[in-house]
């Protein structure tokens, strides 16, 4: 089962301060990681966080993380939703897909993204929230699919902002910040475990210097940073080099 929630309105005041956004221009702005990611295990759960305000490319597949071999997708779809999925060790079926009930654009403003899934158990939640509002009555949305397979999370390669195996292509037009994503899994419908990532005032929280303030493990990827070092990761699973020029966001989702 998979339960969606989105939220309205933008708010201000509160959560963490001084949160940092980068822009990615949609053309040739995006990060590659070279290699595989450091200390992932192929297992068949996942987690993710983060903030985003879409500035363009509406109606087209957009990528926010994309690993090679097409095993590994968050993006945008030319739906307007956000899917996230994973296939799995064979290449042959996605161990899970899910994929928002709601449609996301330009000028629609700070966004969070919140969602965990396992395979295992057939169990997906997703939670989006505009900036300075949190709902946290989740609706349940149909359409979501599992397999109870490992999932590929050793590929040779990552990407943030464009598609993996063809670099630049499928690159995203928006603000991004506290990009958080990792192959472990947590119960969403807990809202002590929602609070860890975004406040009851909408608002980010500290996820700690590595990231490990949520689960008390480093994520993978935890990207944060300063405009000039973003692309070094904060998380456990190694660095990314930056190709194109990122610049600051026009705001945060802590303003």
């Amino acid at each position: 089962m998979l339960t969606v929630n989105a939220a309205s309105g933008f708010g201000s005041g509160g959560g963490a301060g001084g949160v940092e956004s980068v822009h990615f221009d949609g053309t040739n702005d995006y990060l590659h990681r070279g290699a595989g990611l450091t200390g992932a295990a192929d297992n068949k759960v996942g987690l993710f966080s983060w903030w985003l305000n879409i500035k363009g490319g509406d109606g087209t597949n957009r990528q926010l993380i994309a690993s090679t071999q097409t095993t590994f997708h968050c993006q945008i779809r030319s739906t307007n939703q956000i899917r996230v999925n994973l296939v799995n060790t064979g290449v042959t079926v996605n161990i899970w897909l899910v994929t928002s009930g709601d449609t996301f654009e330009a000028a629609d403003g700070w966004k969070h993204f919140l969602c965990s899934v396992d395979a295992a158990t057939s169990t997906g939640y997703m939670y989006i929230s505009d900036a300075g509002t949190v709902n946290d009555v989740a609706d349940t949305m149909s359409g979501e699919s599992y397999s109870d397979q490992t999932g590929n999370w050793t590929v040779a390669d990552w990407s943030i902002g464009s598609n993996c195996d063809t670099p630049g292509q499928g690159a995203i037009h928006a603000d991004v910040a506290e990009l958080y994503f990792t192959n472990e899994f947590l119960d969403l419908s807990v809202e002590a475990n929602r609070r860890k990532f975004i406040g009851a005032d909408g608002k980010p929280v500290d996820l700690g210097d590595d990231g490990s303030e949520p689960t008390g493990t480093a994520p993978l990827v935890y990207l944060k940073n300063p405009l000039e070092t973003w692309h070094i990761n904060a998380g456990s699973g190694g660095g990314f080099t930056e190709s194109g020029e990122l610049t600051a966001g026009t705001d945060s989702p802590s303003d």
